[in-house]
């Protein structure tokens, strides 16, 4: 979807939109010419911007959870092996340590 970031097209649709004292004024504006209906449409997209924002504000908090519970499965996933090792080396030394104790 191609959006138009004209800035112009945008302030002369919410100038035109602030002009406007009829109900039926949009309708036939945009009846008129190509170019009031293209400050139709970007007083529509102007008007629309907040929810989009909050929705795309959403997104990113559940990817940047995402994210986060990823990166903290990896790291677990990667200290086990880790935890094992430090447990047998600790199992062996005991080991070593009670058969010492055992010769005396």
């Amino acid at each position: 979807m191609l959006i138009n970031t004209d800035l112009s097209t945008d302030t002369a649709a919410l100038a035109l939109a602030q002009n406007r004292t009829e109900p039926g004024a949009q309708a036939s504006t945009a009846q008129n010419s190509p170019a009031a209906s293209q400050m139709d449409a970007s007083l529509q997209r102007l008007t629309a911007t907040p929810a989009e924002e909050q929705d795309a504000d959403w997104e990113i908090q559940d990817q940047s959870g995402a994210d986060q519970a990823t990166d903290f499965a990896r790291l677990s996933i990667l200290n086990q092996p880790g935890t094992a090792l430090t447990s047998q080396a600790n199992q062996l030394s005991q080991n070593v340590l009670s058969l010492l104790q055992s010769i005396d």
